[in-house]
């Protein structure tokens, strides 16, 4: 019976122990993620906590009616929200063009910030720390399914919760956008991205 004990004893410690790391270690934050931005420098994401963050996926080969509409996107809701556009090299964006890819999005969308190009697909061996976290679920808790070409788009609320997902067949114009945009934070947070602000308080 001892010989028993001696066993299951070190399992079951073993199997709470599991437990507890899983509970401790949430799925990772978004704010916890630095992009680089066209320019090579970091884009810190926990900088637009409070506000919404709208992440576009962009070939830089946009036609004048997109970069429109998202020009039009970044005005309407510049106080409340970021947008960020993501630039994939799998769909056409080149280290060659970016000077007239900064140029072009500059002129229309002076709000709008753009990434460095990155590889977003789950196929690709080099996929962005970013791209991870939006294409699998054990990182944003909510969805994993890979994106299929440019213009896919991920909502971000005030608190770091991915709450919606849009198809490059919608545009940012779309009347479905006014509910989308409109949609309250929800009441809780990123714990450990909250307790490492400065201005956190326990209760």
């Amino acid at each position: 019976m001892k010989n028993v004990f001696k066993k299951v004893i070190p399992l079951i410690i073993g199997s709470v122990g599991l437990f507890l790391v899983s509970f401790i270690l949430p799925p990772k934050g978004i704010y916890s993620i630095k992009p680089k931005n066209i320019n090579g420098g970091v884009i810190e994401l926990a900088k637009y906590y409070s506000k919404k963050m709208v992440f576009v996926v962009l070939s830089g080969n946009e036609t004048e009616a997109t970069v429109n509409d998202l020009a039009s996107f970044c005005l309407k809701y510049k106080d409340s929200c970021q947008v960020i556009g993501m630039l994939s090299i799998e769909d056409g964006f080149t280290e060659s063009g970016k000077g007239a890819v900064k140029n072009r999005f500059k002129s229309k969308c002076p709000d709008l910030l753009l990434t460095e190009g990155m590889y977003t697909r789950k196929t690709a061996a080099g996929q962005s720390e970013l791209m991870q976290w939006f294409t699998h679920k054990e990182q944003n808790r909510h969805t994993g399914f890979d994106i299929t070409g440019a213009g896919w788009k991920f909502f971000v609320d005030e608190t770091g919760d991915l709450y919606a997902t849009m198809g490059p067949q919608s545009s940012l114009s779309a009347p479905v956008l006014q509910r989308i945009m409109s949609r309250p934070a929800r009441k809780t947070v990123q714990a450990p991205f909250m307790q490492k602000r400065p201005d956190y308080k326990k209760d």
